[in-house]
């Protein structure tokens, strides 16, 4: 990436949440539930460093890929 900061564009995709897509190429890269506005989950394949990260939620677990 050219190293630019962009704002995440977040859409209502569900009555009580949304997602945060990013505004360079339109990938989902984050998710919030309206029960808990200060929660943001981040995907770990939209950082450039996931090193040392363990996730402590998964979502669709049972379609990730190996």
């Amino acid at each position: 990436m050219d190293g630019v900061k962009r704002e995440l564009f977040w859409y209502n995709t569900f009555a009580d949440s949304q997602r945060g897509f990013c505004g360079n190429s339109g990938s989902s890269v984050a998710a919030q539930h309206d029960g808990d506005a200060e929660l943001v989950g981040v995907t770990m394949m939209s950082l450039d460093d996931r090193s040392g990260l363990v996730p402590e939620r998964q979502s669709f677990r049972s379609n990730a890929v190996a």
